[in-house]
């Protein structure tokens, strides 16, 4: 788990860019209150990260770590974005599966996956201009495919439903930064 190490921005210039793995935008998400914030920062090779400005809203931060990106020559991660087309459909089956009893699917891996859980089924939704209505019916229908599958054959249900949900809250929470992040315009009739 990465950990900050201050609530201040770190000026680039003090940064030593030799020690630093990739830039990255980091959402701060109040489903509830609003407004939702963004934050460009920089995560270092010991998995240790900073902000790099206070700034809130997702232009400014797309900005700053593309310029630094290509200013210092490093990775940038836009998890903001809707992740690749190419992303396999199964990750839903998978992220559940990661949460189960190692004896019932892959080991937990140490490192975070380079996308989230659901976020294949979020993102393509998304791509396609699914409604929310549309989102939670394939949410759904996801988690009723799952709990038939032979994965979740001889779990403990309460193990299955904890899984599921939260599979669920890590796509929902994608599907809602997703919009914010990537407003789009209301078409005119």
């Amino acid at each position: 788990m990465k950990t900050v190490t201050h609530h201040r921005a770190t000026p680039p210039e003090t940064i030593d860019w030799a020690k630093v793995k990739h830039l990255w935008v980091q959402d701060a998400l109040d489903e509830i209150n609003a407004p939702t914030m963004f934050f460009p920062c920089v995560v270092f090779m010991d998995d240790r990260w900073e902000y790099l400005a206070l700034t809130t809203d997702i232009t400014s931060a797309r900005q700053c770590v593309a310029r630094l990106g290509a200013l210092y020559d490093k990775p940038v991660i836009d998890w903001t974005r809707p992740a690749p087309e190419s992303l396999a459909e199964e990750s839903f089956f998978y992220s559940v599966r990661d949460l189960l009893p190692v004896n019932h699917g892959r080991e937990i891996p140490e490192q975070e996956p380079q996308w989230g859980a659901g976020w294949s089924e979020t993102d393509q939704l998304f791509r396609d201009g699914a409604t929310d209505a549309e989102f939670m019916h394939e949410l759904a229908e996801l988690e009723r495919i799952f709990k038939q599958s032979d994965i979740a054959e001889g779990v403990d249900p309460a193990r299955v439903t904890m899984a599921i949900q939260a599979t669920r809250a890590t796509a929902v929470h994608r599907w809602l930064m997703l919009h914010v992040a990537n407003p789009r315009r209301k078409t005119t009739p």
